[in-house]
């Protein structure tokens, strides 16, 4: 069974032993559009302990379901969509090799919005933005969940 987490990688300066972690990141490419963070960003990292020793991971989580959407910031919190199958099979293809091949799981889904401390990655809440059939088959190497979250300021669209 394929697991799917969410890895947070430490983005900005250690400065006097305290991290200073970039501010908001409310879309897909970042603040200004472009995916270019405006402030430093840590240029060594290893997040998969198969290929040694991991550094640079300020913490990792189970991600429920089958996701692609982007993760957003916006304060101390993380916010990212998955979905979730009610059957709890959700076959997803990984690697090489780009056939058009539809993924067997229309049956429901339960669109998940997840919010986590962006500092320890503690889940805060979830909520529920719909629960129902999908209205289009979805490719195997996609999943239901692949749009990202937008944050302005007290509205979070899903």
């Amino acid at each position: 069974m394929l697991t799917l987490k969410l890895i947070c990688v430490v983005v900005g300066l250690l400065s006097g032993g305290v991290l200073q972690v970039d501010s908001d990141w409310p879309t897909f490419r970042g603040p200004q559009g472009n995916g270019v963070a405006t402030s430093s960003v840590t240029e060594s990292w290893n997040a998969d302990a198969d290929l040694g020793e991991t550094e640079g991971v300020l913490w990792q989580i189970d991600v429920p379901g089958l996701g692609h959407s982007s993760p957003v910031i916006s304060g101390d919190h993380l916010f990212l969509a998955t979905a979730v199958a009610s059957d709890g099979k959700a076959p997803l293809k990984v690697g090489p090799g780009g056939r058009p091949e539809a993924a067997e799981d229309n049956g429901e889904q339960s669109w998940l919005l997840l919010c986590y401390d962006k500092h320890t990655g503690k889940e805060v809440w979830r909520r529920t933005a719909h629960r129902g059939i999908p209205r289009a088959t979805r490719h195997a190497k996609a999943t239901h969940a692949n749009t990202s979250v937008v944050v302005n300021g007290d509205c979070i669209i899903v």
